[in-house]
């Protein structure tokens, strides 16, 4: 794992980011993720330590509860570290959810993972559809809401 999690290329790899953002959650992070890629790429870099949570819909690939998860977390315990890491096709259906956590000025943090999409295509056989680039119109988007 931690490989793939420190591999130097051109383009960074969502292993890379999940890494990275591992060493900078607090002892009391609460962390959430979406689900089929993002959970496999949070699962396998993204170790459980103690005094921390985590929230993940599990089986049930719930198609983009990373940031809802991180919203209500954030609510219920307004002093820790609240972070949601969710693939692009994920935050893309989930956009008012950032609307409303910049309205309430909920200091979550999002990683976002541009897999091109709806990226379950890696798990069926068809990889060469999901390629891992940043997503540059979000940029706007978070300027434009002032985040």
């Amino acid at each position: 794992m931690e490989k793939r999690g420190t591999h130097q290329g051109k383009l960074m790899k969502p292993q890379v980011v999940a890494w990275e953002l591992s060493k900078r959650l607090r002892d009391d992070a609460i962390a959430s993720c979406d689900s089929v890629t993002i959970a496999v790429w949070w699962a396998r870099q993204i170790p459980v330590k103690a005094g921390q949570m985590y929230s993940l819909s599990g089986n049930l690939a719930t198609m983009a509860p990373g940031l809802p998860y991180s919203i209500g977390g954030q609510v219920a315990y307004p002093e820790r570290q609240l972070v949601a890491f969710v693939g692009d096709g994920g935050f893309s259906m989930g956009m008012a959810d950032f609307a409303t956590a910049v309205k309430y000025r909920l200091p979550i943090k999002v990683a976002i993972i541009n897999n091109t999409g709806l990226c379950l295509q890696v798990f069926t056989g068809r990889r060469s559809s999901c390629r891992y680039h940043l997503w540059k119109p979000l940029v706007n988007l978070f300027i434009l809401l002032g985040y």
